[in-house]
């Protein structure tokens, strides 16, 4: 029997975590992660939970991240994500 919790790999990583992993890319590009304009300003997995989360609240959350996209001055944008989420968004 596993001693972890079930669905580890839905949550994030700690900002501190994201931004030490992607320092090599910022320290070429002179960008950063901005955390603080979306949903994920605390440093760790708020919405994460050991119970998997409905599939309507995903497709939400979905939406939530499309209509924050269309708001970023940015004129290329890399989404990273699961697949999961990008079928619950688009209701496969």
């Amino acid at each position: 029997m596993s001693t972890h919790p079930p669905h580890t790999s839905d949550k994030r990583r700690t900002k501190t975590e994201i931004l030490e992993a992607f320092a090599p890319v910022f320290a070429t590009t002179n960008e950063n992660i901005d955390f603080d304009s979306f949903a994920y300003a605390e440093e760790e997995d708020i919405h994460w939970t050991e119970e998997r989360e409905a599939n309507e609240s995903v497709a939400a959350r979905g939406v939530q991240l499309l209509r924050w996209l269309g708001t970023r001055p940015e004129t290329e944008i890399a989404v990273v994500t699961h697949s999961s989420l990008l079928r619950h968004m688009f209701r496969q």
